[in-house]
């Protein structure tokens, strides 16, 4: 389920990135209707997310690894965060 929320959550996000651009430049949107929209979704889906892991994930991990396997897990959520577009 969370691969599958990590996909849609990648594609909401490349739609966001040309809009955010525009802003950064101070250049009009092509659409902000659609922008808003697509902007709340993502929030709407982080937070979702974000609880998921947090109350749930997390501490099942927690009671279920060892010290090792959480040493990985934090390893490859770093560099799963180091290559977040940016």
């Amino acid at each position: 389920m969370l691969s599958e929320e990590h996909q849609a959550d990648d594609a909401l996000l490349q739609r966001l990135i040309g809009p955010l651009r525009a802003i950064v430049e101070g250049k009009p949107l092509a659409d902000a209707v659609v922008f808003a929209a697509d902007a709340r979704a993502f929030s709407v889906l982080q937070r979702r997310h974000l609880a998921w892991e947090n109350g749930t994930v997390l501490p099942l991990a927690h009671r279920r690894l060892s010290a090792n396997d959480l040493a990985e897990l934090g390893r490859r959520m770093a560099a799963g965060r180091d290559s977040a577009p940016g």
